[in-house]
Protein backbone atom coordinates (compact mmCIF):
# COMPACT_ATOMS: atom_id res chain seq x y z
CA UNK A 1 0.00 0.00 0.00
CA UNK A 2 1.01 3.63 -0.43
CA UNK A 3 2.66 5.49 2.42
CA UNK A 4 0.54 7.87 4.52
CA UNK A 5 1.14 11.61 4.71
CA UNK A 6 -0.27 14.20 7.09
CA UNK A 7 -3.69 15.58 6.10
CA UNK A 8 -3.52 18.82 4.13
CA UNK A 9 -6.22 20.61 2.14
CA UNK A 10 -5.26 22.91 -0.73
CA UNK A 11 -6.84 26.34 -0.91
CA UNK A 12 -9.05 27.68 -3.69
CA UNK A 13 -6.18 29.71 -5.26
CA UNK A 14 -4.15 26.52 -5.71
CA UNK A 15 -7.11 24.71 -7.26
CA UNK A 16 -7.71 27.68 -9.56
CA UNK A 17 -4.07 27.78 -10.62
CA UNK A 18 -4.10 24.12 -11.49
CA UNK A 19 -7.45 24.35 -13.29
CA UNK A 20 -6.22 27.25 -15.42
CA UNK A 21 -4.06 24.80 -17.33
CA UNK A 22 -7.17 23.67 -19.17
CA UNK A 23 -7.55 27.16 -20.66
CA UNK A 24 -4.25 26.56 -22.43
CA UNK A 25 -5.01 22.99 -23.43
CA UNK A 26 -8.45 23.90 -24.73
CA UNK A 27 -7.15 26.68 -26.94
CA UNK A 28 -5.53 23.80 -28.79
CA UNK A 29 -8.15 21.11 -28.32
CA UNK A 30 -11.24 23.16 -29.14
CA UNK A 31 -9.64 24.39 -32.34
CA UNK A 32 -8.83 20.83 -33.38
CA UNK A 33 -12.30 19.62 -32.40
CA UNK A 34 -14.36 22.42 -33.92
CA UNK A 35 -12.40 23.49 -36.99
CA UNK A 36 -9.77 21.01 -38.14
CA UNK A 37 -12.07 18.56 -39.96
CA UNK A 38 -13.95 21.48 -41.53
CA UNK A 39 -10.58 23.01 -42.54
CA UNK A 40 -9.68 19.76 -44.28
CA UNK A 41 -12.89 19.52 -46.29
CA UNK A 42 -13.71 23.15 -47.04
CA UNK A 43 -10.28 24.85 -47.17
CA UNK A 44 -7.81 22.16 -48.20
CA UNK A 45 -10.49 20.60 -50.40
CA UNK A 46 -10.04 17.02 -49.18
CA UNK A 47 -12.95 14.65 -49.91
CA UNK A 48 -14.92 13.97 -46.69
CA UNK A 49 -13.89 10.31 -46.53
CA UNK A 50 -10.21 11.26 -46.95
CA UNK A 51 -10.55 14.06 -44.40
CA UNK A 52 -12.16 11.62 -41.98
CA UNK A 53 -9.32 9.14 -42.50
CA UNK A 54 -6.68 11.82 -41.95
CA UNK A 55 -8.41 13.02 -38.80
CA UNK A 56 -8.87 9.43 -37.64
CA UNK A 57 -5.19 8.63 -38.17
CA UNK A 58 -4.22 11.58 -36.00
CA UNK A 59 -6.75 10.72 -33.32
CA UNK A 60 -5.67 7.07 -33.19
CA UNK A 61 -2.03 8.05 -32.84
CA UNK A 62 -3.08 10.61 -30.22
CA UNK A 63 -4.56 7.80 -28.16
CA UNK A 64 -1.51 5.57 -28.60
CA UNK A 65 0.74 8.45 -27.56
CA UNK A 66 -1.46 9.06 -24.51
CA UNK A 67 -0.98 5.45 -23.43
CA UNK A 68 2.79 5.54 -24.00
CA UNK A 69 3.16 8.80 -22.08
CA UNK A 70 0.95 7.50 -19.27
CA UNK A 71 3.10 4.41 -18.89
CA UNK A 72 6.30 6.49 -18.93
CA UNK A 73 4.96 9.03 -16.44
CA UNK A 74 3.81 6.21 -14.12
CA UNK A 75 7.39 5.01 -13.75
CA UNK A 76 9.14 8.39 -13.87
CA UNK A 77 10.68 9.87 -10.76
CA UNK A 78 10.15 13.51 -9.89
CA UNK A 79 6.41 13.82 -10.42
CA UNK A 80 4.28 15.07 -13.28
CA UNK A 81 5.12 18.77 -13.25
CA UNK A 82 8.24 18.51 -15.40
CA UNK A 83 6.29 16.91 -18.25
CA UNK A 84 4.03 19.97 -18.35
CA UNK A 85 6.83 22.52 -18.00
CA UNK A 86 9.21 20.92 -20.49
CA UNK A 87 6.53 20.13 -23.09
CA UNK A 88 4.86 23.55 -23.17
CA UNK A 89 7.15 25.27 -25.70
CA UNK A 90 7.46 22.41 -28.24
CA UNK A 91 3.69 21.95 -28.11
CA UNK A 92 3.08 25.61 -28.91
CA UNK A 93 5.52 25.53 -31.82
CA UNK A 94 3.83 22.48 -33.36
CA UNK A 95 0.27 23.81 -33.30
CA UNK A 96 0.33 26.20 -36.33
CA UNK A 97 1.66 23.35 -38.51
CA UNK A 98 -1.83 21.82 -38.46
CA UNK A 99 -3.26 24.72 -40.47
CA UNK A 100 -0.59 25.35 -43.10
CA UNK A 101 -1.70 25.80 -46.72
CA UNK A 102 0.96 24.06 -48.82
CA UNK A 103 1.31 24.82 -52.56
CA UNK A 104 0.44 21.28 -53.62
CA UNK A 105 -2.37 18.77 -53.34
CA UNK A 106 -3.00 15.05 -53.68
CA UNK A 107 -0.95 12.48 -51.78
CA UNK A 108 1.73 14.98 -50.58
CA UNK A 109 -0.98 17.16 -49.03
CA UNK A 110 -2.49 14.17 -47.22
CA UNK A 111 0.95 13.06 -46.02
CA UNK A 112 1.77 16.55 -44.74
CA UNK A 113 -1.56 16.80 -42.94
CA UNK A 114 -1.01 13.45 -41.22
CA UNK A 115 2.58 14.36 -40.31
CA UNK A 116 1.52 17.66 -38.75
CA UNK A 117 -1.13 15.88 -36.72
CA UNK A 118 1.31 13.23 -35.47
CA UNK A 119 3.78 15.89 -34.31
CA UNK A 120 1.17 18.02 -32.56
CA UNK A 121 -0.71 15.14 -30.96
CA UNK A 122 2.48 13.54 -29.64
CA UNK A 123 3.51 16.74 -27.89
CA UNK A 124 -0.04 17.29 -26.67
CA UNK A 125 0.03 13.86 -25.03
CA UNK A 126 3.41 14.55 -23.41
CA UNK A 127 1.95 17.54 -21.56
CA UNK A 128 -1.75 16.75 -21.19
CA UNK A 129 -1.69 13.20 -19.79
CA UNK A 130 0.66 14.06 -16.90
CA UNK A 131 -1.38 17.20 -16.24
CA UNK A 132 -4.57 15.15 -15.99
CA UNK A 133 -2.90 12.51 -13.79
CA UNK A 134 -1.62 15.31 -11.57
CA UNK A 135 -5.22 15.88 -10.41
CA UNK A 136 -4.90 12.76 -8.21
CA UNK A 137 -2.20 14.54 -6.22
CA UNK A 138 -3.39 18.13 -6.04
CA UNK A 139 -5.96 16.85 -3.52
CA UNK A 140 -7.34 13.48 -2.44
CA UNK A 141 -10.69 14.92 -1.30
CA UNK A 142 -13.65 14.11 -3.56
CA UNK A 143 -15.14 17.60 -3.10
CA UNK A 144 -11.83 19.23 -4.03
CA UNK A 145 -11.63 17.01 -7.09
CA UNK A 146 -15.11 18.12 -8.10
CA UNK A 147 -13.99 21.74 -7.71
CA UNK A 148 -10.86 21.00 -9.75
CA UNK A 149 -13.02 19.46 -12.46
CA UNK A 150 -15.30 22.50 -12.29
CA UNK A 151 -12.44 24.96 -12.60
CA UNK A 152 -10.91 22.95 -15.44
CA UNK A 153 -14.22 22.91 -17.32
CA UNK A 154 -14.77 26.61 -16.60
CA UNK A 155 -11.39 27.51 -18.05
CA UNK A 156 -11.97 25.05 -20.89
CA UNK A 157 -15.33 26.62 -21.71
CA UNK A 158 -13.74 30.09 -21.65
CA UNK A 159 -11.11 28.84 -24.10
CA UNK A 160 -13.86 27.37 -26.27
CA UNK A 161 -15.51 30.80 -26.39
CA UNK A 162 -12.21 32.40 -27.41
CA UNK A 163 -11.73 29.80 -30.15
CA UNK A 164 -15.31 30.05 -31.38
CA UNK A 165 -15.29 33.86 -31.52
CA UNK A 166 -11.65 34.51 -32.36
CA UNK A 167 -11.28 32.06 -35.23
CA UNK A 168 -14.00 33.44 -37.56
CA UNK A 169 -13.19 37.03 -36.57
CA UNK A 170 -9.59 36.64 -37.67
CA UNK A 171 -10.45 34.55 -40.72
CA UNK A 172 -12.75 37.30 -41.96
CA UNK A 173 -9.75 39.64 -41.95
CA UNK A 174 -7.01 37.34 -43.20
CA UNK A 175 -8.65 34.73 -45.45
CA UNK A 176 -8.00 31.01 -45.49
CA UNK A 177 -4.34 31.49 -44.54
CA UNK A 178 -5.54 33.03 -41.30
CA UNK A 179 -6.04 29.57 -39.81
CA UNK A 180 -2.29 29.33 -39.22
CA UNK A 181 -2.22 32.86 -37.78
CA UNK A 182 -5.03 32.04 -35.35
CA UNK A 183 -3.17 28.92 -34.27
CA UNK A 184 0.03 30.90 -33.68
CA UNK A 185 -1.84 33.45 -31.55
CA UNK A 186 -3.46 30.73 -29.46
CA UNK A 187 -0.08 29.08 -28.93
CA UNK A 188 1.40 32.41 -27.80
CA UNK A 189 -1.19 32.53 -25.00
CA UNK A 190 -1.16 28.85 -24.07
CA UNK A 191 2.61 28.35 -23.83
CA UNK A 192 3.44 30.74 -20.94
CA UNK A 193 0.32 29.67 -19.05
CA UNK A 194 1.36 26.01 -19.11
CA UNK A 195 4.86 27.01 -17.98
CA UNK A 196 3.39 28.82 -14.96
CA UNK A 197 1.14 25.88 -14.06
CA UNK A 198 3.99 23.41 -14.41
CA UNK A 199 6.34 25.43 -12.23
CA UNK A 200 4.05 26.85 -9.54
CA UNK A 201 1.42 24.17 -8.71
CA UNK A 202 1.93 22.18 -5.51
CA UNK A 203 0.19 19.01 -4.30
CA UNK A 204 -1.63 18.38 -1.01
CA UNK A 205 -2.78 14.82 -0.31
CA UNK A 206 -3.01 12.49 2.65
CA UNK A 207 -1.70 9.68 0.47
CA UNK A 208 1.96 10.30 -0.31
CA UNK A 209 2.63 9.44 -3.97
CA UNK A 210 4.91 6.48 -4.62
CA UNK A 211 6.64 5.54 -7.85
CA UNK A 212 4.90 2.59 -9.46
CA UNK A 213 7.53 0.16 -10.75
CA UNK A 214 5.11 -2.65 -11.62
CA UNK A 215 5.21 -3.98 -15.16
CA UNK A 216 3.02 -2.49 -17.86
CA UNK A 217 1.08 -5.75 -18.10
CA UNK A 218 0.48 -5.74 -14.35
CA UNK A 219 -0.79 -2.16 -14.39
CA UNK A 220 -3.10 -2.76 -17.34
CA UNK A 221 -4.45 -5.93 -15.71
CA UNK A 222 -5.14 -3.96 -12.54
CA UNK A 223 -7.11 -1.40 -14.54
CA UNK A 224 -9.08 -4.15 -16.27
CA UNK A 225 -10.11 -5.48 -12.84
CA UNK A 226 -11.06 -2.00 -11.60
CA UNK A 227 -14.85 -1.91 -12.07
CA UNK A 228 -15.06 1.78 -11.25
CA UNK A 229 -12.50 2.61 -13.93
CA UNK A 230 -13.96 0.28 -16.57
CA UNK A 231 -17.55 1.46 -16.23
CA UNK A 232 -16.53 5.12 -16.13
CA UNK A 233 -14.37 4.53 -19.21
CA UNK A 234 -17.30 3.07 -21.15
CA UNK A 235 -19.50 5.99 -20.15
CA UNK A 236 -16.86 8.57 -21.10
CA UNK A 237 -16.21 6.92 -24.48
CA UNK A 238 -19.93 6.88 -25.27
CA UNK A 239 -20.24 10.54 -24.26
CA UNK A 240 -17.16 11.47 -26.30
CA UNK A 241 -18.67 9.96 -29.44
CA UNK A 242 -21.97 11.73 -28.77
CA UNK A 243 -20.28 15.08 -28.24
CA UNK A 244 -17.90 14.77 -31.19
CA UNK A 245 -20.64 13.93 -33.69
CA UNK A 246 -22.75 16.77 -32.38
CA UNK A 247 -19.96 19.38 -32.44
CA UNK A 248 -18.56 18.35 -35.81
CA UNK A 249 -22.05 18.55 -37.32
CA UNK A 250 -22.62 22.19 -36.34
CA UNK A 251 -20.78 23.91 -39.20
CA UNK A 252 -22.22 21.52 -41.78
CA UNK A 253 -25.76 21.89 -40.41
CA UNK A 254 -25.80 25.69 -40.44
CA UNK A 255 -24.09 26.00 -43.79
CA UNK A 256 -26.09 23.41 -45.71
CA UNK A 257 -29.31 22.69 -43.79
CA UNK A 258 -30.04 26.08 -42.25
CA UNK A 259 -28.49 28.03 -45.15
CA UNK A 260 -26.70 30.26 -42.63
CA UNK A 261 -22.88 29.81 -42.85
CA UNK A 262 -22.28 32.47 -40.19
CA UNK A 263 -24.67 30.67 -37.85
CA UNK A 264 -22.20 27.87 -37.14
CA UNK A 265 -19.45 29.99 -35.52
CA UNK A 266 -22.09 32.08 -33.76
CA UNK A 267 -23.64 28.92 -32.36
CA UNK A 268 -20.22 27.69 -31.20
CA UNK A 269 -19.82 30.94 -29.31
CA UNK A 270 -23.26 30.59 -27.73
CA UNK A 271 -22.48 26.98 -26.81
CA UNK A 272 -19.22 28.05 -25.20
CA UNK A 273 -21.02 30.72 -23.19
CA UNK A 274 -23.60 28.15 -22.12
CA UNK A 275 -20.79 25.85 -21.03
CA UNK A 276 -19.34 28.60 -18.85
CA UNK A 277 -22.73 29.22 -17.22
CA UNK A 278 -23.34 25.49 -16.76
CA UNK A 279 -20.09 24.74 -14.92
CA UNK A 280 -20.99 26.27 -11.54
CA UNK A 281 -24.48 24.77 -11.75
CA UNK A 282 -23.17 21.26 -12.39
CA UNK A 283 -20.40 21.72 -9.84
CA UNK A 284 -22.96 22.53 -7.14
CA UNK A 285 -25.17 19.62 -8.20
CA UNK A 286 -22.25 17.19 -8.28
CA UNK A 287 -20.96 18.24 -4.86
CA UNK A 288 -24.44 17.75 -3.44
CA UNK A 289 -25.57 14.46 -5.02
CA UNK A 290 -22.33 12.89 -6.25
CA UNK A 291 -20.77 12.53 -9.70
CA UNK A 292 -22.52 9.30 -10.67
CA UNK A 293 -26.01 10.67 -9.99
CA UNK A 294 -25.15 13.94 -11.73
CA UNK A 295 -24.03 12.00 -14.82
CA UNK A 296 -27.29 10.07 -15.03
CA UNK A 297 -29.36 13.24 -14.65
CA UNK A 298 -27.35 15.10 -17.31
CA UNK A 299 -27.56 12.22 -19.81
CA UNK A 300 -31.31 11.89 -19.26
CA UNK A 301 -31.78 15.61 -19.93
CA UNK A 302 -29.73 15.19 -23.11
CA UNK A 303 -32.00 12.41 -24.34
CA UNK A 304 -35.00 14.64 -23.71
CA UNK A 305 -33.45 17.47 -25.75
CA UNK A 306 -32.63 15.10 -28.61
CA UNK A 307 -36.19 13.77 -28.62
CA UNK A 308 -37.64 17.28 -28.81
CA UNK A 309 -35.35 18.24 -31.71
CA UNK A 310 -36.18 15.01 -33.56
CA UNK A 311 -39.94 15.38 -33.12
CA UNK A 312 -39.85 19.05 -34.19
CA UNK A 313 -38.85 17.96 -37.69
CA UNK A 314 -36.54 19.44 -40.34
CA UNK A 315 -38.58 22.59 -40.66
CA UNK A 316 -37.73 23.68 -37.09
CA UNK A 317 -34.43 25.30 -38.04
CA UNK A 318 -35.07 27.99 -35.42
CA UNK A 319 -34.81 25.29 -32.76
CA UNK A 320 -31.28 24.19 -33.74
CA UNK A 321 -29.39 26.80 -31.75
CA UNK A 322 -31.40 26.40 -28.50
CA UNK A 323 -31.07 22.63 -28.91
CA UNK A 324 -27.30 22.80 -29.34
CA UNK A 325 -26.95 25.18 -26.41
CA UNK A 326 -28.95 22.76 -24.24
CA UNK A 327 -26.80 19.85 -25.41
CA UNK A 328 -23.64 21.79 -24.59
CA UNK A 329 -24.91 22.24 -21.04
CA UNK A 330 -25.58 18.49 -20.89
CA UNK A 331 -22.10 17.66 -22.19
CA UNK A 332 -20.62 20.05 -19.63
CA UNK A 333 -22.35 18.10 -16.87
CA UNK A 334 -21.03 14.81 -18.24
CA UNK A 335 -17.52 16.19 -18.56
CA UNK A 336 -17.48 17.53 -15.03
CA UNK A 337 -18.81 14.31 -13.54
CA UNK A 338 -16.36 12.19 -15.53
CA UNK A 339 -13.26 14.19 -14.64
CA UNK A 340 -14.35 14.40 -10.99
CA UNK A 341 -14.73 10.60 -10.83
CA UNK A 342 -11.60 9.55 -12.71
CA UNK A 343 -9.13 10.30 -9.85
CA UNK A 344 -11.50 8.48 -7.46
CA UNK A 345 -11.29 5.34 -9.60
CA UNK A 346 -7.53 5.32 -8.98
CA UNK A 347 -8.15 5.20 -5.23
CA UNK A 348 -10.85 2.54 -5.68
CA UNK A 349 -8.47 0.39 -7.68
CA UNK A 350 -5.77 0.64 -5.02
CA UNK A 351 -8.02 -0.27 -2.13
CA UNK A 352 -9.54 -3.18 -4.07
CA UNK A 353 -6.40 -4.56 -5.66
CA UNK A 354 -3.46 -3.19 -3.65
CA UNK A 355 -1.77 -1.48 -6.63
CA UNK A 356 -2.00 2.25 -7.31
CA UNK A 357 -2.16 2.96 -11.05
CA UNK A 358 -2.29 6.70 -11.74
CA UNK A 359 -0.77 8.01 -14.96
CA UNK A 360 -1.41 4.77 -16.83
CA UNK A 361 -5.09 5.05 -15.88
CA UNK A 362 -5.25 8.54 -17.35
CA UNK A 363 -3.30 7.40 -20.41
CA UNK A 364 -5.71 4.52 -21.02
CA UNK A 365 -8.69 6.81 -20.47
CA UNK A 366 -7.27 9.32 -22.95
CA UNK A 367 -6.56 6.52 -25.43
CA UNK A 368 -10.15 5.31 -25.25
CA UNK A 369 -11.54 8.80 -25.71
CA UNK A 370 -9.23 9.54 -28.66
CA UNK A 371 -10.31 6.28 -30.27
CA UNK A 372 -13.87 7.43 -29.71
CA UNK A 373 -13.11 10.74 -31.46
CA UNK A 374 -11.47 8.86 -34.32
CA UNK A 375 -14.52 6.65 -34.63
CA UNK A 376 -16.77 9.71 -34.61
CA UNK A 377 -14.76 11.39 -37.39
CA UNK A 378 -14.76 8.19 -39.43
CA UNK A 379 -18.49 7.74 -38.88
CA UNK A 380 -19.22 11.31 -39.93
CA UNK A 381 -16.95 11.04 -42.98
CA UNK A 382 -18.44 7.68 -43.98
CA UNK A 383 -22.04 8.80 -43.60
CA UNK A 384 -21.38 12.05 -45.48
CA UNK A 385 -19.77 10.05 -48.28
CA UNK A 386 -22.85 7.82 -48.48
CA UNK A 387 -24.96 10.97 -48.60
CA UNK A 388 -22.90 12.21 -51.57
CA UNK A 389 -21.52 15.22 -49.71
CA UNK A 390 -19.10 17.44 -51.63
CA UNK A 391 -17.85 20.61 -49.96
CA UNK A 392 -17.76 22.45 -53.30
CA UNK A 393 -21.48 22.04 -54.09
CA UNK A 394 -24.72 22.31 -52.15
CA UNK A 395 -26.05 18.93 -50.94
CA UNK A 396 -29.48 17.75 -52.03
CA UNK A 397 -32.51 17.40 -49.74
CA UNK A 398 -31.74 13.79 -48.78
CA UNK A 399 -28.18 14.70 -47.79
CA UNK A 400 -29.40 17.66 -45.73
CA UNK A 401 -31.83 15.42 -43.86
CA UNK A 402 -29.04 12.88 -43.35
CA UNK A 403 -26.85 15.56 -41.76
CA UNK A 404 -29.67 16.39 -39.37
CA UNK A 405 -30.43 12.79 -38.40
CA UNK A 406 -26.79 11.92 -37.80
CA UNK A 407 -26.56 14.69 -35.20
CA UNK A 408 -29.61 13.20 -33.45
CA UNK A 409 -29.23 9.42 -33.65
CA UNK A 410 -25.50 9.09 -32.84
CA UNK A 411 -25.61 11.27 -29.69
CA UNK A 412 -28.77 9.49 -28.51
CA UNK A 413 -27.12 6.08 -28.78
CA UNK A 414 -24.06 7.36 -26.92
CA UNK A 415 -26.08 8.81 -24.05
CA UNK A 416 -28.11 5.61 -23.60
CA UNK A 417 -24.93 3.54 -23.40
CA UNK A 418 -23.37 5.97 -20.94
CA UNK A 419 -26.34 5.73 -18.58
CA UNK A 420 -26.19 1.92 -18.64
CA UNK A 421 -22.47 1.98 -17.83
CA UNK A 422 -22.86 4.51 -15.04
CA UNK A 423 -25.61 2.47 -13.38
CA UNK A 424 -23.00 -0.31 -13.01
CA UNK A 425 -20.36 2.02 -11.51
CA UNK A 426 -19.57 1.25 -7.82
CA UNK A 427 -18.84 4.83 -6.69
CA UNK A 428 -22.05 6.40 -5.40
CA UNK A 429 -21.87 9.56 -3.29
CA UNK A 430 -19.95 9.02 -0.05
CA UNK A 431 -18.15 5.85 -1.12
CA UNK A 432 -14.89 7.61 -1.99
CA UNK A 433 -14.53 9.21 1.46
CA UNK A 434 -14.54 5.75 3.02
CA UNK A 435 -11.92 4.58 0.53
CA UNK A 436 -9.57 7.47 1.39
CA UNK A 437 -9.99 6.81 5.11
CA UNK A 438 -9.05 3.20 4.51
CA UNK A 439 -5.98 4.16 2.49
CA UNK A 440 -4.92 6.79 5.01
CA UNK A 441 -5.26 4.29 7.86
CA UNK A 442 -3.04 1.85 5.99
CA UNK A 443 -5.42 -1.08 6.37
CA UNK A 444 -4.90 -4.09 4.07
CA UNK A 445 -6.76 -3.98 0.79
CA UNK A 446 -10.05 -5.81 0.70
CA UNK A 447 -10.37 -8.58 -1.86
CA UNK A 448 -12.15 -7.40 -5.01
Amino acid sequence: MTAVAAPLRPGIPRLLLFGSGDFAFNLYWQSVTLYLLFFYTDTLGLPPATAGLVYMAGAIWDGVADLIVGIAAERARGGYRRFVALGAVPLGLSFPLLYLLPPFDGAPLVALSIGAQLAFRTLYAVTNVPYAAWSTRVSDDSRDRTLIAGFRLLFGAAAAAVVALGTPWLLARTGAGGYALVAALFAAVATPLLLIVGIATRQATRIAPATNQASVTCNLAALARNRAFVTLGIAMVAAAIAGAILNQSVLYYFRHVAGDPAGGPATFAAMAAAGVLAVPIWTAITVRIGARAAWIIAATLGLAALAIFAVAGPQAIWLARPFLIAMQMVLTGLGLAGWAMLPDTVDYGEVRGGLRVEATAFGVSALLQKLALAAAAMLLGGVYTLLGYDGSVAPDAAAREGIRWLMIAAPAAGLVLSIAAMLANPLPRGRHAAIIEELAAGRPARPG
